[in-house]
């Protein structure tokens, strides 16, 4: 890799959480993620988005994840008539991060 390259690393928690533990029967290590990723370059930024879902446990996993070196960025899940439950952070996320990249970002 070349020395003059800088890492932007932009995470969806849901999906990394959720296919580790549902397709592998695993955890993923974010700690490790951000490290692997950024290796020796210098790191612009490093956000993960996710979705407050209101569990207990989650304002710890959140903390952990600003300890790593995150910026957490979180939408409230949304709630329709019947009960049914849905989170849509990413793709505004995504929005954000296109129109993000070619302003201040960099």
């Amino acid at each position: 890799m070349k020395a003059e390259q800088r890492v932007g690393l932009f995470v969806d928690v849901q999906n990394l959480y959720y296919t580790a533990r549902n397709v592998y029967n695993s955890r993923v290590n974010f700690n490790n993620v951000l490290k692997d990723a950024v290796g020796d370059r210098p790191m612009v930024r490093a956000i993960a988005y996710g979705i407050k879902a209101d569990m207990p446990e989650e304002g710890t996993f959140f903390d952990a994840l600003r300890k790593a070196g995150f910026e957490v960025k979180l939408k409230e899940l949304q709630t329709f008539y019947g009960g049914a439950k849905k989170g849509t952070g990413m793709s505004e996320s995504l929005w954000i991060l296109f129109s993000s990249s070619r302003n201040s970002m960099w």
